[in-house]
């Protein structure tokens, strides 16, 4: 715990730690000690997990998607609807009007859109995220905008970086409620 701490927070784990040792001397002597002491910490990097984990989600998202399964694409899409909808609740018939899950599935499941509906859609997607941003995003956004390939457009890689410009929208905004 004190490796994962906050350093604010480090000083009064190493006061805990110093009296519980004290407090398992009484108990047991130096061999109690000298077990709890040989105990290893498990150390774990919280930013490389929380990466692999998001490459292996986007790995199956993608594989799944490119064979035709796409239960995880309209549960994506329902929850983005949802946190859109929760955040601007005034947009609410725009964002039902664009993220329209039934119909995106109907039309999805029957491979009935084109590249340029595609397109439109997931710019419509991104018109939404810009309306919600910090204006300070707005140059990844536009970024993403202008890499998508129309010839070889791939929803699934679209779709992860619709998510992580949704992060930073709800990073943002716990970073006002800490401020």
């Amino acid at each position: 715990d004190i490796m994962n701490a906050p350093e604010d927070a480090k000083q009064e784990l190493e006061k805990c730690k110093t009296e519980l040792l004290r407090q398992a001397y009484l108990l047991g002597k130096q061999e109690l000690v000298d077990k709890i002491l040989s105990y290893a910490p498990v150390i774990i990097d919280t930013e490389e997990l929380q990466k692999q984990y998001d490459k292996a989600f986007w790995d199956l998202f993608s594989e799944e998607y490119d064979n035709k399964k796409y239960d995880r694409l309209f549960e994506l899409l329902s929850h983005l609807k949802k946190l859109y909808l929760a955040l601007a609740p005034s947009k609410e018939q725009l964002i039902n009007d664009i993220i329209d899950v039934d119909f995106i599935k109907q039309r999805i499941e029957n491979n009935a859109y084109t590249n340029q509906e595609l397109l439109l859609l997931v710019n419509n997607i991104f018109d939404i995220i810009k309306s919600l941003q910090a204006p300070i995003n707005d140059s990844k956004l536009e970024e993403f905008r202008s890499h998508i390939d129309i010839d070889n457009l791939h929803f699934p890689t679209i779709l992860k970086h619709i998510v992580e410009l949704t992060r930073h929208i709800i990073v943002s905004l716990e970073n006002l409620k800490k401020d």
